[in-house]
């Protein structure tokens, strides 16, 4: 009986498996990338690229800070600000100043609410300073680091990589440099299934890897 119930478990779990092989296909619930972007780790590579200014990547977040928070140890979270119009660029500035100051989840969140819910551009130094101040921050470091080189370094490879991959809209997420995903028109993509997805495909660059 006990041979017949492992037997039993085995079937289940290898039906499983070929199921959640087949969950998902190239083309229709994620992109190839026909040349893979180099990633800065040997981790695992989950990449959402987002916009403050975008109501979308304002809701998904604390699905993807959820995410961030549970992700296994080999893989690495990041993020990089799409940008496709002056606004954008000037944001991406705004959170890779952040970041150099070390800004937590809550303060990136602060953000999200001062453009979206307060109707604030910043896009101008003296508002974000003041923002930045007013999250308990060093306004005059700010100040100094939004117009730094290192910051327009990264502006600059964040939308080279934007291009790369082929994003024009917001929020997506591209896993290990090679695979895009994100909601269109022909395929509507809750977020929970966004994050499903980068599930699937993490575990598949993990087994590739592996073999």
């Amino acid at each position: 009986m006990k041979f017949l119930r492992l037997c039993a478990l085995a079937i289940f779990a290898l039906t499983t498996a070929q199921f959640s092989m087949a969950q998902y296909e190239a083309g229709t619930d994620y992109r190839v990338l026909e040349t893979p972007l180099r990633t800065s780790s040997t981790s695992i590579e989950v990449t959402e690229f987002f916009w403050y200014g975008c109501g979308h990547c304002y809701n998904f977040e604390p699905y993807f800070q959820r995410f961030e928070d549970t992700a296994p140890s080999d893989v690495r979270v990041t993020k990089s600000p799409a940008m496709w119009q002056g606004a954008m660029r000037e944001h991406a500035k705004l959170y890779y100043a952040l970041k150099a100051m070390e800004a937590t989840n809550e303060q990136h969140m602060q953000v999200f609410t001062s453009i979206l819910v307060e109707r604030k551009r910043l896009t101008e130094v003296d508002e974000m300073a003041d923002l930045v101040e007013s999250m308990g921050l060093d306004a005059n470091r700010f100040r100094s680091l939004i117009t730094s080189f290192p910051v327009d370094s990264q502006v600059r490879m964040a939308d080279s990589r934007q291009r790369n991959a082929g994003v024009t809209g917001t929020p997506q997420l591209m896993i290990a440099g090679k695979y895009v995903i994100g909601s269109t028109r022909d395929n509507p993509l809750t977020f929970e299934q966004m994050l499903e997805i980068a599930s699937y495909l993490i575990d598949k660059e993990r087994n590739e890897r592996a073999s």
